[in-house]
């Protein structure tokens, strides 16, 4: 014996509901959840994967360390890493390293220098503070041999 899924009566014929109305009624249902981001309740059906009462707070719960692909707020950029910041812009990873370890900012005339040679290798070690110019001086046998062999 069959029973409507919506109100419990007896089926005669193999239907899931008795009635349009129950078909309906049961459309209509909805589970009460509460948003983990502002803490309102809010409506929705059952099969709705929902979490969240709106956009924003849908939003607002995966921002930063609880985005699945949350990678420290680090990114790369042509191969270097960039720290990005939440008004967009973003630093060097090696020069906000260097600002760190020195304890203040770095002037716009200084430089962060790669002591191997290598800018993927960020060790505090294998860094160095220069002007421009003395940046310049390390690397100018590099570029005249590139301005060579271009022409």
């Amino acid at each position: 014996m069959k029973r409507c899924e919506a109100c419990g009566d007896v089926l005669t014929r193999q239907r899931r509901f008795c009635s349009v109305g129950c078909r309906d009624a049961s459309m209509r249902r909805r589970d009460r959840r509460v948003c983990p981001e502002c803490g309102c309740e809010f409506e929705c059906r059952p099969s709705d994967p929902k979490r969240a009462c709106s956009d924003r707070c849908a939003g607002l719960s995966r921002r930063g360390e609880r985005n699945p692909k949350f990678n420290g707020g680090l990114s790369e950029s042509e191969g270097r890493t960039v720290i990005v910041h939440r008004d967009g812009t973003w630093t060097f990873y090696y020069r906000a390293l260097m600002e760190a370890h020195l304890g203040r900012e770095l002037l716009p005339s200084e430089v962060v220098h790669h002591i191997n040679g290598d800018p993927t290798d960020d060790r505090i070690e294998n860094l160095q503070v220069l002007s421009r110019a003395a940046h310049m001086e390390i690397h100018r046998p590099e570029l005249l041999a590139a301005r060579k062999a271009a022409a």
